[in-house]
């Protein structure tokens, strides 16, 4: 029998992750051959980066911070570092490491700075500092698990996370009660002190009759017990929960806290702001406890339970104020970082309840090591550059510059599912046989600058050609350049970049050739790792001829996003009150989100004191159909992102950066961006880096109410030989996230290896409870 072809169609988290797992140890004894085709010159999708050539800039799609729980994303780069180290250790394999900007997964990330949230108080905005616990001893991609047993990915019940809401209101309450100056307790995973011992129903019995003889009592004892008897409910089985006493006690205990606390809510939201936001904290914690017990989502584990309604919403209905509801924290970690607005518009929030609340959960209870994490280069640098490495040493081959205009289905019978049987692309460019894997890494080496050269788009200062933490970074490191540094080889004048990654341009502008590749001839199977708001376009068959791709199309929601990198003379503490490294978010509209990069100085060659990283949803207008039209509307895009900003540093900045400001004018002053001698006033707006994300591989993918139950699980998709990978599939999170495009890779191999018989290589997802 011979061995499957695998296809797989796009280079972003999924595709790659697919690509990772599947070519694992001895694939050629599972598969003939994997081949991924990408469009353009570069892997990562909407984690794409590039280097500009002349200062090596990173220039990126938007902000990208890993959390602290994306342990499958974190482990797979973990891998990847460990088995270029040991092939090139290896004298049989004689295969160097190439000169990456971090040759390790340690080397690579950062824990992020103090994280703010901003509070808009009708008069100002306000500073609201989270205080996440670090453990300075672990790492999320540490191959080591140093949490205690009950805590550990296996223990991530409903029940659990639930237990873990209780103990953190506890610990608040107490602190918020018993001192003056306020709550002193910090989030910590599984936070809210030591867990029950209990082990037994016979435990439980007998913490139910502490809570009886409590229900008058001390609210940190009442709530400390509620979590304690869930907490030993997740040991035993949730199970116990149907129908029992418990159910009623916990949810007398929740509602005699909540009524502790609205007693006294005028004197808490009157208070300082510490105390303020406290209560917020804990009246959502008790909210979602009991909204967890109310809907069954404890006792069935399904989140999924309650995703036909928004979780704003689903927090109101189970008893949460609306100033809690309103909070910077739900604002800010549920809808502004997953840009969950419909339309793109700040007015619509839409994020359905059980994927939000499974979410904030993981985000806060189960993060290893800090709550976020920054990489210290690019993206494309840090993730797609090892990753891209690998797979070319295990033999997989990536054919870049290959875009995919058509795939083609039957329909299949009764008895039997749809194939695809032909996958059309086009070809963007000829590249020359002497082409190896390396020339799409490396940007051109930067010329010598002086401070005073008008050619230098940088305006690179006299400290940017002496730094000698810069120096390093201008050898020939193997870094994804912003534009393609093959040859153009088409009829027409060579394009620009973004051409080649535009599925709404002119297909004319980068097509040389066309390919077709046949099922049974060029493949066998195929993962479709491209993103949803492609499907309308290229999928035609997988939409007529399958109703759950045509409800999949209907529902899943998605939405541009804009992004906006800024090079500063001075550091974020001298131009703000904020300090260096922080991540703001919850700030005004058009840019909600504010991360200080400048950590990345070093990695550049612009002599910027600091980089700031600001990024939001983007206003949703319908494009023109393909082609010259479109190309026009992508430079109407650009223009309005650009005009966002120009009225954004105008009008809204000086509330972020007090000191940015010109002490004449009193607006921002034009001269903190770095831009080349004699540019001025908003001119040197156009020396930083702006992008509107509006093509359709570039969308955010939304979840809103009722849309998990259209996705596509990776493994079973309706067509026989047609796995998904990307995180708008059915893959556990169900949000668009790293992580999520991560698990859906993870499924997507999983599945072609159980098809093979490759069932001891199926990789053990972490966090991963789902079919």
């Amino acid at each position: 029998m011979s061995k499957p072809r695998i296809v797989i169609l796009g280079g972003g988290v999924g595709g790659v992750t697919t690509a990772v797992e599947l070519s694992r140890g001895h694939w050629r004894q599972r598969f003939d051959s994997i081949t991924l085709y990408q469009q353009g010159w570069r892997l990562g999708g909407k984690g794409a980066s590039g280097r500009r050539e002349s200062d090596l800039r990173i220039q990126e799609h938007g902000l990208h911070i890993w959390f602290g729980f994306y342990e499958n994303a974190f482990r797979m780069l973990r891998e990847c570092h460990q088995e270029l180290d040991r092939r090139a250790a290896d004298p049989t394999l004689a295969q160097a490491r190439w000169k990456l900007a971090k040759m390790s997964v340690d080397d690579s990330f950062q824990a992020c700075g103090p994280i703010t949230l901003t509070d808009h108080d009708g008069c100002d905005w306000k500073p609201w500092v989270a205080d996440f616990f670090r453990f300075d001893h672990d790492r999320p991609w540490y191959e080591n698990d140093p949490r205690l047993p009950g805590q550990r990915p296996e223990d991530w019940s409903a029940v659990f996370f639930a237990a873990r809401c209780l103990f953190l209101a506890a610990d608040l309450a107490a602190s918020l009660i018993g001192s003056n100056s306020g709550p002193s307790a910090t989030i910590t995973p599984g936070s809210g002190g030591p867990p029950p011992v209990a082990a037994s129903i016979g435990a439980l019995e007998a913490l139910l009759g502490d809570v009886r003889g409590l229900l008058s009592g001390g609210l940190r004892e009442i709530l400390g017990l509620a979590g304690g008897i869930l907490d030993a409910a997740a040991r035993v089985g949730a199970a116990v929960l149907a129908g029992s006493v418990i159910v009623d006690l916990v949810l007398r205990a929740v509602d005699f806290a909540t009524q502790q606390l609205r007693n006294r809510a005028d004197e808490y939201l009157r208070a300082d702001d510490t105390v303020r936001r406290a209560w917020y904290v804990i009246d959502l914690m008790l909210a979602i406890a009991r909204g967890m017990v109310e809907d069954d989502v404890i006792s069935a584990n399904d989140f999924g339970r309650i995703n036909d309604v928004d979780f704003r919403s689903w927090l109101l209905g189970h008893g949460a104020a609306r100033e809690s509801v309103d909070s910077a924290l739900v604002r800010t970690v549920v809808y502004d970082l997953a840009f969950a607005y419909r339309g793109g518009d700040p007015q619509r929030p839409a994020a359905e309840a059980g994927t939000a609340l499974r979410g904030l959960l993981r985000t806060f209870f189960t993060y290893r090591g800090a709550l976020m994490w920054k990489m210290n280069s690019g993206m494309g640098d840090i993730v797609f550059a090892p990753l891209y490495e690998l797979l070319e040493k295990r033999g997989v081959k990536v054919e870049f510059f290959h875009r995919v205009e058509q795939v083609n289905a039957s329909p299949g019978a009764a008895a039997s599912p749809g194939l695809v049987e032909r996958i059309e692309l086009d070809v963007q460019a000829t590249l020359p046989t002497t082409t190896k894997a390396g020339n799409f890494l490396n940007p051109r080496p930067p010329t010598p600058l002086t401070p005073t050269d008008p050619t230098d788009p940088a305006g690179a200062s006299p400290e940017s050609t002496a730094s000698p933490e810069v120096t390093a970074i201008q050898s020939n490191l193997a870094l994804w350049p912003a534009t393609p540094r093959v040859p153009h080889t088409g009829p027409q004048p060579e394009p620009e970049a973004a051409a080649y990654e535009s599925w709404l341009m002119d297909p004319a502008i980068t097509k040389v050739a066309g390919k077709t590749l046949v099922r049974g001839a060029d493949f066998d199977d195929v993962v479709f790792a491209l993103p949803i708001a492609t499907v309308p376009l290229i999928a035609h068959d997988l939409v007529s001829h399958s109703k759950a791709w045509s409800e999949a199309v209907e529902k899943i929601e998605t939405v541009p996003t804009q992004a906006l990198q800024l090079w500063l003379t001075e550091p974020a503490s001298t131009l703000s009150d904020h300090a260096d490294g922080s991540v703001v978010g919850g700030f005004a509209e058009p840019y909600d989100t504010w991360a200080d990069m400048g950590h990345l100085k070093a990695q550049e060659r612009v002599g910027a004191a600091t980089v700031a990283y600001f990024c939001n949803v983007l206003v949703d207008t319908p494009p023109p159909p393909r082609g010259p039209d479109a190309n026009a509307w992508l430079k109407d895009q650009d223009a309005l992102v650009r005009a966002q900003a120009v009225r954004f540093l105008r009008r809204d900045i000086r509330h972020l950066w007090a000191h940015a400001l010109d002490p004449v004018t009193g607006e921002f002053d034009w001269n903190r961006l770095v831009a080349p001698p004699g540019v001025v006033g908003e001119a040197r707006l156009d020396y930083q880096f702006l992008r509107a994300n509006v093509e359709p591989s570039e969308r955010y993918v939304l979840s809103v109410p009722g849309s998990s139950a259209h996705r596509i699980h990776p493994g079973d998709t309706g067509f026989g030989n047609l796995y998904a990978a990307g995180d708008w599939t059915a893959c556990g999170l169900d949000a668009g996230c790293v992580e999520a495009a991560t698990m859906s890779g993870l499924l997507a191999a999983n599945a072609i290896l159980a098809k093979v018989g490759a069932t001891t290589e199926i990789r053990y997802i972490i966090g991963y409870d789902g079919p």
